[in-house]
């Protein structure tokens, strides 16, 4: 946050008068201008199984006992996959099968498959993987913390920044091509959608856009698991811009220009908010919602009560989380979140824990009654 002003002042002052200068004819050999254009020039993304370094996770029945056994890397398992071997991951201390691509168990009814949050390279830079893995290490955050509690599908999104584009056209394109695997794979599994943050606003933008185009290919999904999932882009960063930029008039604003600048791949006109589509979503689709109540930096509550207020009806629940000390992307590991989404799971008939889902009976009553009358609780 230290370096968000200086790097403010030199878009404001450098960058974004050269974008002005840029339709100047005489303006196209200027260097910075010349900078500039490369900077912002997209990549395209071509999902795969291969390229979304598509996995399957296991939990396993076993605990590990001995604190000395180090789980390896997200990056490391992801290079062990894709030499073909299957990794055991001792994710503090719980005990999980990781294989390459998608393996369908014989065993259940059910899979999850895990869209995650913006993962990024930097915590997960490995040799020539970058951002390898940040898929599977959520994954299996959240088979640890008993709400992933069946196999689950984890995958990468384009984190690049020339690739990256915040549940546009190749971020929907990358879950249907998970999805579409998956059903082809296992026609008459139960399927939970999982996400947080920008993996939960892709869900819900791409579950709606299969509604439209193709109904009948979302009968396999019985639920929806969403952690704190933004409006759109420019939402989050009017929120970030309130947080962390209240000294600069019309901050927010200012970062969504710069967010523009630096992931060239997210076209602004194609930023709509989810309220444009959640109607879209059949009714039938139960949905779990889970929201830090005014502490969030990522999503405020008003557009909380926006997203709450498109998906009016009996079968979506808000959890609302009113704890200073927590964080926006890592709600998983309170107990109430997990309690709720074990009830959640319980109520529509799908794998959970059964101490949990008792613990969290009443907090998703109140989660239904939250959903109902937002106003009230937000």
């Amino acid at each position: 946050m230290k370096n968000i002003p200086r790097i403010l002042l030199g878009i404001i002052f450098v960058i974004l008068p050269g974008l002005k200068l840029e339709a100047s004819p005489k303006a196209k050999d200027f260097c910075v201008l010349r900078m500039c254009r490369k900077f912002r020039t997209a990549e395209t993304f071509n999902p795969t199984l291969d390229s979304l370094n598509a996995a399957t996770l296991t939990p396993c029945a076993n605990r590990y006992q001995d604190a000395s056994i180090k789980k390896p890397s997200a990056p490391e398992v992801i290079k062990e996959l894709k030499n073909g071997n299957e990794v055991n991951i001792n994710f503090n201390g719980t005990s999980i099968l990781a294989q390459q691509s998608i393996k369908v168990p014989t065993h259940g009814e059910t899979l999850f498959i895990c869209s995650r949050g913006y993962g990024g390279s930097r915590p997960f830079e490995c040799n020539a993987i970058q951002g390898a893995g940040a898929g599977l290490h959520s994954a299996a955050r959240y088979i640890r913390d008993n709400i992933i509690t069946a196999p689950c599908i984890a995958f990468d999104y384009p984190d690049d920044r020339k690739k990256f584009n915040f549940a546009q056209e190749a971020d929907q394109q990358s879950l249907e091509t998970i999805y579409d695997a998956v059903i082809q794979k296992a026609p008459n599994k139960k399927i939970v959608l999982f996400g947080s943050c920008r993996g939960a606003t892709n869900i819900l933008h791409t579950v709606a856009r299969i509604a439209r185009n193709n109904p009948e290919r979302l009968r396999n999904v019985k639920g929806l698991i969403l952690e704190s999932p933004p409006l759109s882009l420019e939402a989050v960063t009017q929120q970030i811009g309130k947080q962390d930029l209240a000294w600069l008039p019309g901050g927010g604003t200012i970062l969504h220009k710069v967010f523009k600048f630096i992931f060239p791949a997210h076209d602004p006109d194609k930023d709509h908010s989810l309220a444009d589509v959640l109607a879209d979503i059949p009714t039938d689709v139960p949905i779990l919602i889970t929201h830090l109540k005014g502490h969030d930096a990522v999503v405020s509550d008003n557009n909380m009560k926006t997203i709450i207020e498109s998906l009016q009806r009996k079968n979506v629940y808000l959890h609302i989380v009113d704890k200073p000390t927590a964080k926006h992307g890592f709600l998983g590991h309170l107990s109430s979140v997990q309690e709720i989404a074990n009830a959640f799971l319980k109520e529509h008939q799908l794998p959970h824990k059964s101490a949990l889902a008792i613990q969290g009976k009443r907090l998703l009553e109140n989660a239904q009654d939250a959903a109902q009358y937002p106003n009230t609780y937000l």
